[in-house]
């Protein structure tokens, strides 16, 4: 039995905290502790979550941070894609693609982009879903270093006339 839920942080039960940080200490390594420090410190109460199960057991989940970007010097609200998480046992069985669909849903239901990082190995699979490339030049993370990819979604709409400047965690 496969359950697919969305929900907001201050929707989510402390045991689902929990099972979210157990799920992702097996992907990044990070301690169990760690995991629920940086989920208490970085998640604010309007990201919304969605968590795969199967059997009742947590197998996949992905956050989009509701966050802000200046584009064309205008604050706009935008997604932080992130932490995108299927457990080993459930990869290529195309429960990643479920969750993708349902953040894809929520993000044209809200009418803002969505912006992520990732490695070069992932950047073909988040182009089957549109999400489209963008040149480092063409953007800033004013509160974060990273040499990974970013991409966007939903962004079609927007004409841009100034480089993107994105907040992931402020």
């Amino acid at each position: 039995m496969i359950t697919l839920n969305s929900k907001l942080t201050k929707q989510i039960l402390n045991n689902e905290i929990l099972n979210i940080c157990k799920l992702k200490k097996t992907f990044f390594g990070y301690s169990l502790d760690s995991n629920i420090k940086w989920f208490k410190k970085n998640i604010k109460k309007n990201d919304f979550h969605i968590l795969l199960y199967f059997k009742k057991v947590l197998i996949g989940y992905v956050c989009l941070r509701r966050r802000t970007a200046i584009i064309n010097n205008k604050k706009k609200k935008y997604f932080y894609f992130d932490t995108f998480i299927v457990n080993s046992k459930y990869k290529g069985k195309n429960f990643g693609n479920l969750i993708m669909m349902s953040a894809i849903n929520i993000t044209q239901k809200e009418n803002i982009h969505s912006f992520l990082l990732c490695e070069n190995k992932l950047v073909k699979y988040y182009k089957k879903f549109n999400f489209n490339k963008i040149k480092k030049k063409n953007y800033d993370i004013n509160d974060h270093d990273s040499s990974l990819n970013g991409m966007i979604f939903n962004f079609s709409n927007l004409k841009i006339t100034t480089k993107i400047t994105y907040y992931i965690f402020s």
